[in-house]
């Protein structure tokens, strides 16, 4: 089995226990492409060294991650100040994970205080109690998992457990209980193109490529009839012209993704009419 961390988790101002630095090796890139601090899985190979934007890269990376456990860690301050990015960073994990949901793992101990306010360490914050637990019913409600430590030294004894789950679900396929992973998945978001955040739940895209895809098209009309463009599945590798990083695997898993057949694209589907459907006075 393979324990993998963000090394960012890895400072001083952000450190996980030794136990799991010392169990894990550090994989760059992590967070930026899964959103998650930590992976966990049962596989030795392929060893993980970074995560990049190359197809190979990003395989490995998937095959670990089919089977294994993403994990987003927060504690004390920050798991307040992400209250209102929960959303943004479950869509971003869902689409890695095949076998065990996206998992949150929060620690510290909050209490409710005077005005429904929390209070931490001893200190009263200007969050309150109801947007914390609506934030975390959210993440379950689309498809997370969360656990809840009151101290950071828990989560060595926290990973070695998940070792031995994620080992045991490997071998008994038939007892997973895949994530929830809806096509479209509908966050608050405050920015105008809103719309790339669905986009990134398409499989193999994720936020960066969303980002990338959405400045090339421009809306999400245009993304999606990019995406299902026919004439890209019989693209050869390395020339497309296309934003960096889409590729022929891009549009094969969009057209399955969306239910068409090889010579179909959205626009033709939508234009499709039933002549059944059209009563006698239109006809």
């Amino acid at each position: 089995m393979s324990i993998y961390y963000d090394p960012t988790e890895a400072r001083s101002t952000s450190r996980l226990p030794d136990s799991v630095i010392t169990a894990g090796v550090a994989l760059p890139g992590l967070e930026q492409y899964t959103g998650a601090d930590l992976l966990i899985s049962p596989l030795t190979a392929p060893v993980l060294t970074s995560v990049t934007d190359s197809t190979p890269s990003q395989m490995m990376l998937r095959k670990h991650t089919e089977v294994g456990l993403l994990v987003q860690r927060k504690s004390g301050m920050d798991a307040l100040a992400s209250i209102p990015d929960y959303s943004n960073i479950l869509v971003k994990m869902l689409p890695w994970c095949e076998t065990v949901p996206p998992w949150l793992v929060i620690i510290g101990e909050y209490k409710q205080g005077k005005d429904d306010c929390i209070i931490i360490e001893g200190r009263q914050m200007q969050w309150r109690y109801n947007a914390l637990h609506g934030a975390l019913e959210n993440w379950q409600i689309h498809g997370g998992g969360i656990s809840w430590l009151a101290r950071d030294s828990q989560l060595g004894a926290w990973v070695a457990r998940w070792n031995d789950k994620v080992v045991a679900l490997a071998a008994q396929p038939e007892l997973v209980l895949s994530p929830r992973k809806p096509s479209q998945v509908l966050v608050a978001a405050p920015e105008e193109r809103a719309w790339v955040i669905t986009l990134a739940t398409f499989p193999d895209i994720g936020l960066e490529l969303a980002n990338r895809i959405a400045a090339y098209c421009g809306t999400l009309a245009d993304s999606l009839t990019f995406l299902s463009n026919p004439a890209h599945l019989k693209l050869k590798k390395g020339n497309t012209g296309f934003p960096k990083g889409v590729g022929k695997s891009h549009f094969v898993a969009a057209h399955r993704w969306l239910g068409l057949k090889n010579n179909d694209d959205v626009c033709e589907i939508l234009c499709k009419t039933d002549d059944s459907d059209i009563d006698d006075e239109t006809q």
